[in-house]
């Protein structure tokens, strides 16, 4: 029974800092094509400029209690963020009970974390940008280390899959 109790905590936790992370992946998919730093500046909100505090940018549940309106000025907030943010939670969870190692399920989500940025950069500018390209190569190289269990021929066609497509692209 404890071990089921430690489980679903452990479960709980991969989830919140996975909606975490995917909440800043927010931030980098709304500032970057708008040439914002999206590590100096603060957030917020697109309708009224007014700056965010910290219980408006609670991933998940600062759109659930403030029903999917500013604080401030009653504009609507897209749920597209949101359902980003849960989308992260699952990924985390996935990774975590996919993969034995951590480095293995660790090394997966930032994978997943770099393609949410690249799928979402490209559908709303039609451009991936070279930072994406650079962490990916930078991940791949990484990833000797971290999943060693990866044969050399896993990874060439899976770069040739991944990479040749972005390249043509």
């Amino acid at each position: 029974m404890g071990v089921l109790i430690c489980e679903i905590i452990m479960g709980i936790l991969v989830i919140i800092a996975g909606t975490c992370i995917f909440s800043f992946l927010n931030v980098i998919i709304y500032r970057v094509p708008r040439q914002m730093s999206f590590i100096k500046c603060f957030s917020i909100c697109p309708s009224c400029g007014k700056r965010l505090e910290s219980k408006d940018l609670v991933p998940v549940f600062s759109y659930l209690f403030l029903n999917g309106k500013c604080r401030y000025c009653k504009a609507s907030i897209g749920i597209r963020d949101t359902l980003i943010e849960v989308l992260g939670g699952l990924l985390a969870l996935l990774c975590v009970y996919k993969y034995e190692n951590y480095g293995t399920a660790l090394t997966v989500f930032a994978f997943f974390c770099i393609l949410t940025v690249v799928a979402f950069l490209d559908i709303e500018t039609m451009e991936i940008e070279d930072g994406c390209q650079i962490a990916m190569v930078i991940l791949a190289a990484i990833s000797i280390f971290t999943m060693p269990e990866t044969s050399l021929l896993a990874r060439l066609a899976g770069a040739l899959c991944v990479s040749l497509p972005m390249l043509v692209l």
